[in-house]
């Protein structure tokens, strides 16, 4: 995107923010978290996609399949065509704050989140129970073991938002969304923290799946081997920017939810400006290195 470019952009998100005013107090600001978060859903499709082969592969080497027996906890890791457990609870637990976002922004709109709560929570339902399904489908190598271990550390801080969302399930309007904004606020933002420190054990996954290019223990990597591992750190690090870009814009919103001062326009219009211009980047970075977009 060029100069001209994202000027256009900050102008067009200055004057939206300068229509709605600043009477909605962290209203604004949650729009722009939640447009952020969208754009680092893009990138963790990405690394989803790329988890899901891993995680296979992973499980195939630990049970090389035994064409005279079914198990049907392992239902998942008989099909190429559904995401394996890990990945699966992984990519509802992303959905589930999706969701949270809806729930919030329904409050800020003046209307009713009963709806959206119900779903939240039963997302969040379903995504401890695709965590439970992996922990029983797969007790392999450590790595994998590991990466269920973090996934149920976000499953469970989405599970401590539940009360506070129940709570507000019938309210509706700009104080409703404040204060289920200050409730739950911590624990969103502590489960994207806990993902982006436990981006290492994903990657552990990823290049313990890889393996080396002959497959016979002892042959050294290849530099086609060693290409793939770049190319997975690339595509993590890129998933690391969103997030800590979408975890910042959280914390502005809940800071300018609790307080009474004037938003500061021209940042946020910046800010929102800077991880399109981020998204655009990890896009072009993918095509330079000849990656699947």
């Amino acid at each position: 995107m060029g100069l001209l470019g994202r000027a256009a952009l900050r102008g067009m998100v200055i004057l939206c923010l300068v229509v709605s005013g600043c009477a909605n107090r962290g209203h604004v600001e949650f729009q722009a978290y939640s447009t952020a978060f969208d754009l680092q859903y893009q990138q963790a499709d990405k690394i989803l996609e790329r988890l899901a082969i891993a995680e296979r592969r992973n499980y195939k080497i630990a049970y090389p399949n035994d064409p005279l027996k079914f198990d049907y906890s392992r239902a998942a890791y008989y099909l190429d065509t559904v995401e394996p457990p890990l990945t699966a609870s992984l990519r509802k637990s992303l959905l589930t704050i999706q969701a949270y976002n809806a729930a919030l922004l329904s409050l800020a709109n003046g209307e009713s989140a009963d709806a959206y709560v119900a779903k939240v929570a039963a997302a969040i339902s379903d995504a401890t129970a695709a965590v439970a399904a992996s922990q029983i489908a797969f007790k392999g190598p450590g790595q994998t073991k590991a990466a269920e271990a973090l996934v149920a550390s976000v499953g469970n801080q989405l599970a401590f938002a539940v009360p506070g969302l129940r709570t507000a399930a019938n309210l509706r309007g700009q104080q409703a969304f404040r204060m289920l904004l200050q409730e739950t606020h911590p624990y969103m933002e502590k489960a994207l923290a806990t993902l982006i420190k436990g981006t290492p054990t994903f990657y552990e996954v990823l290049a313990f799946a890889k393996g080396k290019t002959s497959g016979r223990p002892g042959d050294p990597y290849t530099s086609d081997d060693i290409k793939a591992l770049e190319n997975e750190q690339a595509e993590l690090a890129g998933w690391v920017l969103t997030l800590e870009a979408t975890r910042k814009a959280l914390n502005a919103a809940a800071n300018a939810a609790a307080s009474r001062a004037d938003i500061n326009i021209t940042v946020l219009a910046a800010s929102a400006s800077d991880m399109k211009v981020l998204a655009e980047q990890l896009k072009a970075a993918r095509l330079s290195r000849g990656a699947k977009q």
